[in-house]
């Protein structure tokens, strides 16, 4: 019972948050927009992965302080640690991967041997997530 109230006030976090970040993006004139007043180019296409791992890691507190896994703002804290902790080799790997793509990028060599930049960012994801399919699916 404990849970199910965890999962509903959760996601009623989750739906008022939402209505939030579409009542400044959507509506003319709002702060998310360019200066324009256009969604292209704008804060909000800039930043919303940002915007979408803020709305699920707010969810994912409520859940955590209303079904009592969480007490204390350091056990939210040593939640996140404990991620980073379980799957620290992917981190590592991931900050790599990054910067390769950057210095790529960087030298233009892409374009040098004529690799289309759709092609370049469907590489740069399967790097990005074939390590982490391999961390999560391997026998400890």
């Amino acid at each position: 019972m404990k849970e199910r109230r965890a999962l509903i006030l959760s996601l009623a976090t989750l739906v008022i948050y939402t209505l939030l970040i579409f009542s400044i993006t959507v509506t003319p004139w709002t702060i998310l927009r360019n200066v324009t007043g256009t969604l292209e180019n704008s804060p909000f296409l800039h930043g919303l992965s940002y915007i979408i791992s803020v709305g699920i890691g707010f969810s994912g507190t409520m859940f955590g302080f209303v079904s009592g896994r969480f007490r204390t703002d350091r056990e939210v804290i040593r939640g996140m640690g404990s991620l980073i902790a379980r799957y620290y080799e992917y981190f590592i790997i991931l900050f790599f991967v990054v910067q390769f793509f950057i210095s790529l990028t960087y030298s233009r060599l892409p374009e040098w041997l004529h690799i289309g930049s759709s092609s370049l960012h469907l590489l740069f994801l399967a790097c990005c997530y074939l390590p982490l399919a391999w961390i999560i699916l391997r026998k400890e």
